[in-house]
């Protein structure tokens, strides 16, 4: 019997005994994103109340769900800057303190501690004197209470038939970077921790479909998995610089964003779609603005004629909102309200409503709400296919017609010749634009169809551009230079 063996078993005697001193109680707390205390938990996943001589571990609330969960697997995905490390590290603290355990604290490559979980367990064990009595620093970590030790391996495959296989009794495996993780590692990790009612944790920042922990884990739909995605919006301790860099991305590079920063898969550029779009804070009354001011007549017999022709042109630059409907079940009903530029082929979204689930009783008033333009009588576009759903919205009072409809791969390819400026708000379009994608052989070769999958507010769009996604020979947007020049 090792020491560390033996000294996990002497607490557990004191303690049985009453020899032990008082020692600390942990206890969990889910926090949201305006700071607000959602729960006060036992490890047991029991809610309580704090009480005296309790260490409160605060952490983001999603991940509540998944670390007192009494399931074997779990997999908290995320993005970055979503206080996944900070909340497991405290958990495996608390984790600790609360019985005598060995916890496993892996990665793939571990290189060396500070690259580690350990940088950040020891940063949180030494901001805090109660901690600091409790927690022994080496190169394990060791709560001096319990007996519970922490260890930290790396999994590489090189390793892994020499140290993973030969650990002895680990109760809790904490899995850092999981998108890292090899099959190899994973197949050899799983029968490896083998304690009765042992867990295996990973922490995921989604990468690829085809990685091994996203797979096995994500992609499979398992019983013994209980499974949570966030991102960076609902940490209440996101640094400031964190959220301004995450905007950045979210205006600039909308499908960088959704990877980093939300926690998709990475997508490929080669089977990305659409690449002509951007987003903006849109104020459309500085864009009408802009384009009144750059209208010219070039000829004109009087005064009068001058004041006409500024004036049917200054109607149509105020007239140019369209609305597009596309009505779902499984699929999303989708509606859009776009203002259409044609002379610099610009198409901005303003607005859109994205429902799962909505009662055909729900759609009128649903689509007024999240686009008032559709309740003043402004002609809305929908899926000529359903002309119940046509008839439904007029009964509404909406100003419903037949859409028009083109070959996918026609729409597609004009749509591509427009630049579409999304609304930051529209967070369901800009996902469609950025997930939208062109479909692969058995070979991993591109076919010319896109995958029909979401894609509810793009067909939503479609209806709305009507005529102008007729097929025609036209200038792409990329050689515009300056739209107002």
């Amino acid at each position: 019997m090792s020491v560390a063996q033996l000294s996990r078993q002497l607490t557990k005697l004191e303690k049985q005994t009453g020899m032990a001193a008082k020692a600390p109680i942990a206890r969990l707390q889910g926090v949201d994103a305006e700071g607000n205390v959602t729960g006060t938990y036992t490890l047991d996943g029991e809610e309580t109340e704090p009480g005296e001589d309790t260490i409160i571990f605060q952490i983001v609330d999603p991940m509540i769900k998944v670390l007192l969960s009494r399931k074997r697997y779990g997999v908290l995905s995320s993005g970055r800057s979503a206080g996944k490390s900070h909340g497991a590290a405290r958990w495996v603290l608390a984790a600790a303190m609360s019985d005598s355990i060995r916890i496993l604290v892996g990665r793939e490559a571990l290189i060396s501690l500070e690259q580690s979980m350990y940088a950040l367990l020891e940063d949180i064990i030494l901001e805090s004197s109660e901690l600091s009595k409790i927690f022994k620093i080496e190169k394990k970590i060791t709560c001096t209470t319990t007996g519970s030790e922490i260890i930290f391996k790396g999994l590489r495959r090189d390793r892994v038939e020499a140290s993973i296989k030969s650990i002895e009794g680990i109760d809790l495996a904490v899995i850092e970077e999981s998108q890292t993780i090899s099959r190899v590692s994973l197949r050899i990790l799983r029968p490896s921790i083998r304690n009765e009612s042992s867990r295996i944790i990973f922490l995921l920042n989604p990468r690829y479909p085809d990685d091994a922990v996203y797979e096995d884990f994500i992609k499979t739909d398992r019983d013994d998995t209980e499974v949570v995605h966030f991102t960076h919006e609902v940490n209440y301790w996101n640094p400031e610089v964190m959220t301004e860099e995450a905007a950045i991305d979210y205006r600039n590079n909308p499908a960088e964003y959704l990877h980093t920063w939300g926690g998709e898969l990475a997508q490929n550029a080669d089977e990305q779609i659409f690449s002509n779009w951007i987003v903006e804070d849109i104020d459309i009354e500085e864009v009408k603005n802009e384009l009144k001011a750059s209208f010219r007549v070039k000829q004109y017999r009087s005064a009068h004629d001058l004041k006409e022709q500024k004036g049917r042109a200054y109607n149509k630059i105020d007239n140019a909102f369209r609305v597009g409907f596309d009505h779902g079940w499984v699929h999303a009903s989708a509606g859009i309200e776009i203002y259409v530029d044609k002379k610099h082929k610009r198409v901005f979204v303003l607005r859109e409503l994205y429902e799962k689930h909505l009662r055909l009783d729900r759609i009128g008033l649903s689509l007024k709400e999240a686009i008032p333009r559709a309740a003043e009588k402004w002609p809305v576009e929908a899926d000529s296919a359903r002309p119940d759903v046509i008839d439904f919205l007029r009964q509404e009072g909406i100003n419903a017609h037949p859409g028009m409809k083109y070959q996918v791969r026609e729409r597609i390819t004009t749509l591509q010749t427009w630049l579409i400026i999304v609304d930051s708000s529209c967070r369901n379009t800009i996902n469609e634009l950025s997930t939208y994608r062109w479909k692969k052989d058995r070979n991993d070769r591109l076919l010319p169809d896109p995958v029909k999958a979401n894609d509810d507010l793009l067909d939503a769009l479609s209806y709305a551009m009507g005529k102008d996604l007729e097929p025609r020979p036209v200038a792409t947007y990329q050689k515009l230079k300056d739209p107002y020049l």
